[in-house]
C-alpha cells in the first residue's frame, strides 16, 4: 500500500496522508501468477506495467502501458 485503503476480506491502509479518494498498490510477481482485485463501484482503476507483461481477457499489456478499468 502506497496510499489509500484497500479491502478484500481484510482491510489494508497506507500510513500516508491523502486529500482525495485514491489507492496506490505496488504488486510484484516473481513468476507467472493470477491476481483477483476487488473494485469499488464508481471508482476508476488503472495498472501501470513497470516490467514484463500482463495478459487480461486476451489482451497483452507491456512495460509503460496503462491498463484502465472503469466500474459502475
Amino acid at each position: 500500500m502506497t496510499t489509500g485503503s484497500y479491502t478484500d476480506g481484510e482491510t489494508y491502509t497506507a500510513p500516508t496522508l491523502q486529500y482525495s479518494k485514491l489507492v496506490g498498490l505496488d504488486v510484484i510477481f516473481d513468476e507467472y501468477g493470477t491476481a483477483n482485485l476487488s473494485f469499488e463501484a464508481g471508482m476508476e482503476y488503472g495498472i501501470l506495467i513497470i516490467n514484463g507483461e500482463v495478459i487480461h481477457e486476451g489482451e497483452t499489456f507491456v512495460q509503460d502501458e496503462l491498463m484502465r478499468f472503469e466500474t459502475s
